[in-house]
């Protein structure tokens, strides 16, 4: 079985590279409008998309913008990026997952995490940069994808046994049943893929922070509580949610109140229904 999912791995489709190219832009030194426009020019779907966007309701023009360079200008590099990680981790987990029991798909979760790490961010005691930590939360589920192929309908029992005390949490089901986990394999989907190792090590620890490497462990405990966060501001999200523990180490790379962390709820619950709109405006277009 396991030997099934590492093949499943190797024959999964590629992430787009317009998203490869800006996360490269991303960490550079340097990152001009040019070195963007360049990449959705390219991009039939990211061209559309930021159109759309500058030239809806929200922006007021009066004069309609029908350029590239123009909309890159408005929206600025950050948008932009969080625009073609939303549009393209939605084409792998915005579908059904069904060994997961999400009509869906997990991707209002992964956005919701996404949201909440890049809040985080500002308060790891270690300096991290808020738009990797929105990329490592975006990703931190992608194993799902594959997973869920596999699971077939072991969603109710493993809650079952979860409740039973027969296995801590949703994890330890998924490598008692089929020898690995989404954490895993979602780490190997990331370096199939050649992902940054930031994301690759927030992916395999997501939910066991404390074994990180230590060069890691700031990014990995961070996603750890948006994961969290993300479970507490959704009811849509897959059977296994909430069947994890909090690692309370968080408290030695995090300085955040309790009534901070009810405060990034409200902001990503904030955010996920601007973009909801905004995705329901661009489907109906």
């Amino acid at each position: 079985m396991r030997q099934d999912i590492m093949d499943m791995i190797k024959n999964m489709p590629h992430f787009s590279d317009s998203l490869f190219k800006l996360m490269k832009l991303g960490d550079g030194a340097e990152c001009s409008a040019d070195s963007v426009i360049d990449v959705i020019k390219y991009d039939d779907r990211l061209t559309a998309l930021v159109l759309k966007m500058v030239n809806s309701a929200d922006f007021g023009l009066r004069v309609p913008v029908d350029s590239v360079k123009a909309a890159v200008t408005m929206l600025g590099f950050k948008r932009i990026y969080e625009v073609a990680q939303e549009v393209y981790t939605k084409m792998y987990l915005g579908k059904p997952l069904n060994g997961y029991e999400s009509a869906s798909g997990i991707w209002q979760h992964s956005v919701r995490t996404a949201i909440a790490s890049a809040e985080l961010a500002f308060f790891a005691k270690t300096p991290i940069d808020g738009e990797k930590a929105f990329t490592a939360g975006i990703l931190h589920d992608i194993g799902k994808s594959v997973l869920s192929e596999f699971l077939g309908s072991t969603a109710t029992q493993f809650v079952a046994a979860i409740d039973k005390e027969k296995y801590k949490d949703y994890l330890e089901a998924e490598d008692a049943s089929l020898g690995t986990n989404h954490s895993e394999v979602g780490e190997a989907l990331a370096r199939e893929w050649h992902l940054p190792e930031y994301i690759c090590q927030s992916i395999k620890y997501h939910h066991r922070p404390s074994e990180a490497p230590e060069e890691y462990r700031a990014y990995a405990f961070t996603i750890h509580l948006g994961d969290i966060i993300a479970m507490l501001s959704c009811s849509d999200q897959g059977a296994d949610a909430l069947l994890y523990a909090v690692d309370e180490a968080y408290n030695d790379y995090l300085v955040i109140s309790d009534v901070a962390i009810y405060s990034i709820v409200m902001e990503v619950d904030d955010q996920m229904d601007k973009l909801n709109k905004g995705f329901s405006k661009n489907d109906a277009s």
